[in-house]
């Protein structure tokens, strides 16, 4: 399919996305709004089916009535409004967090040939880590990586 000189008259849909993303996907389809019907949380093939036939690309389009989930209704109200969500404790939860607060990152890709023996495609390879420690409230978390020690900067 790269090789062609130009890629398949298929839509980009879960074939391309179902538990991980095909490496080659930007290749394929054209670059979609975030808010496009196929990135409302928890969906099968046939919601977004039945809101397109309906003509809605947009999750903050859907009809007031149209059956969705509770989590589908929060999506969709934040993006008709523009307003984040954050689940009922929340504040509370990260008030009660001590300080000094760590945040570690992996990069972790997912291949579609293995690269070493036993592996198989799509298994994660951690190869980078990182630590941003923040020390008191607002205060900017530094970023932390090999050679970098929490007591410096």
């Amino acid at each position: 399919m790269l090789a062609r000189a130009t890629p398949p008259d298929i839509e980009a849909g879960r074939q391309y996305t179902n538990t991980i993303t095909c490496e080659f996907y930007d290749v394929c389809s054209q670059p979609l709004p975030g808010e496009r019907i196929r990135n409302l949380p928890g969906t099968s093939d046939a919601k977004p089916a039945d809101l397109k036939a309906l003509g809605v690309e947009s999750i903050g389009d859907i009809p007031q009535d149209f059956s969705l989930t509770e989590r589908q209704k929060r999506a969709s109200e934040c993006v008709r409004t523009g307003r984040t969500w954050f689940g009922k404790g929340l504040k509370e939860a990260l008030a009660d967090l001590q300080y000094l607060r760590y945040f570690m990152g992996f990069e972790n890709p997912g291949l579609a040939l293995p690269r070493f023996a036993g592996m198989r495609p799509y298994d994660l390879i951690p190869f980078q880590w990182s630590v941003h420690v923040q020390r008191k409230p607002g205060a900017e978390p530094p970023h932390i990586e090999a050679g970098n020690h929490v007591g410096d900067g």
